[in-house]
């Protein structure tokens, strides 16, 4: 799946962008109590390093992000920037019945 949008920034100018996303079910991959999600983000061409922030509304258990130190949770916020284009995976455990 893939999604964009166009915004016109005038020179000298800043704008903020926020997209909301529900992850499909079949693209989440459980194995007994431990989920995760592999995402991809793609640096656009002529951009520098624009930040980028993950937020989920579960707890994750761990997250990593290509190019930088895993991180460990719980946690549900993750910040980087688009130097380079990211690969993120997110893991998170389901609540036991």
């Amino acid at each position: 799946l893939s999604f964009g949008t166009l915004l016109v920034v005038p020179p000298g100018e800043t704008r903020s962008l926020t997209l909301v996303y529900r992850l499909p079910k079949e693209r989440i991959v459980c194995s007994r109590r431990l989920c995760t999600y592999l995402l991809d983000v793609q640096k656009q061409a002529g951009t520098a390093a624009v930040p980028l922030r993950v937020t989920t509304d579960v707890k994750l258990r761990a997250a990593s992000v290509s190019g930088e130190r895993p991180l460990r949770g719980p946690l549900s916020e993750i910040d980087t920037d688009l130097r380079v284009d990211r690969h993120i995976r997110l893991e998170w455990e389901t609540p036991g019945h």
